[in-house]
């Protein structure tokens, strides 16, 4: 469950729905900034005498402001609400997936084992089909039968051939089904 990205990004989605509804709620607690400056300059002075340089004068500010929420028409009381409620639906989104993504964990597990078993089945039909034509070969050679049994059991042995490997065809993309649905093949990318 925990290499699967449909996952990881819903749960980057929490995450963020969380640090959302911190933000709302720091809203209530108003905020406090201030900012000072220094500096001197250097000027020159225009007097009858003449003009005196080298004069300097020291410059100095500060400010502060202060915001707090006295009455904001509830709008900071409904913006909370509403990241609780995104929260709350994000981390039901997630929910939700991780519930799809088992379910076809689960599904492909047991089609995995469905067709695992079938390809035993399907090599019992082989194993039947090469007897009943070795049978029919030697009633052929024995002059019991026509050819016409023969080519038949030879048709019926080539259907079960092809079943076997489509069986085993199909056995192979459920395993990569499953590793899908683990999110195992993700790691090799």
């Amino acid at each position: 469950m925990k290499d699967r990205p449909e996952l990881l990004g819903r749960r980057e989605r929490v995450v963020a729905s969380e640090e959302l509804l911190k933000a709302a709620k720091a809203l209530n607690i108003g905020s406090l900034s201030a900012v000072g400056t220094i500096g001197v300059t250097k000027y020159w002075d225009v007097h009858e005498g003449g003009i005196h340089d080298n004069q300097v004068a020291p410059l100095w500010g500060a400010g502060a402001t202060a915001k707090f929420p006295i009455f904001t028409g509830f709008r900071i009381q409904n913006q909370i609400r509403e990241a609780a409620h995104r929260q709350g639906e994000t981390e039901q989104d997630l929910q939700n997936l991780a519930n799809e993504v088992m379910l076809q964990i689960v599904r492909a597990y047991l089609t995995q084992t469905t067709n695992a078993e079938q390809i035993g089945l399907e090599r019992e039909r082989v194993s039947f089909a090469q007897e009943a034509l070795s049978l029919a070969q030697e009633r052929y050679k024995l002059g019991l039968s026509p050819i016409v049994e023969v080519v038949r059991a030879t048709t019926v042995l080539f259907e079960a051939e092809s079943r076997l490997a489509e069986a085993q065809y199909i056995y192979k993309i459920s395993k990569a089904a499953v590793a899908y649905a683990i999110g195992q093949d993700y790691k090799r990318f």
